[in-house]
């Protein structure tokens, strides 16, 4: 029984190290709301920044996803801006750390990995799931 335990223990810590090691390897790498979008489930990316917009994370500003307050500096997107017409155009890219962000916002007790797609829980699930106070196992 307990070389079963140190056996689980063992292989338990091999994963969560190389989980950690898929996510330092993409830690430069930004990723669009559509990929996270379908990474979670969703129809679209419209649907996700809906959901995001209902939760207080971001808002619309003349056409433009914009972080609240709360959220805007901790590093969870890059904003490039284009000219298009005459008109500044902003692109926002989600960093790795943003996508982790988001994704625990649907699967708080989920470990991230970059190979894992999640899916998308019902809208009573996420409900009950958001309210409820986090249980360790």
């Amino acid at each position: 029984i307990d070389l079963a335990m140190r056996l689980k223990e063992a292989e338990q810590k091999r994963v969560e190290l190389q989980e950690k090691v898929t996510l330092l390897t993409h830690t430069n790498k930004t990723y669009t709301s559509t990929e996270i979008a379908k990474e979670l489930g969703f129809k679209s990316a419209i649907e996700l920044n809906k959901k995001l917009e209902e939760m207080g994370i971001q808002y619309k500003v003349n056409k433009t996803w914009v972080l609240t307050a709360k959220y805007a500096d901790k590093g969870y997107e890059e904003i490039k801006q284009d000219t298009k017409n005459g008109q500044p155009i902003y692109h926002r890219k989600w960093t790795q750390k943003g996508r982790e962000f988001i994704l625990s916002l649907f699967k708080p007790t989920a470990i991230i990995s970059n190979d894992k797609p999640f899916i998308k829980q019902s809208q009573s699930t996420l409900s009950s799931t958001l309210k409820a106070p986090l249980q360790a196992d």
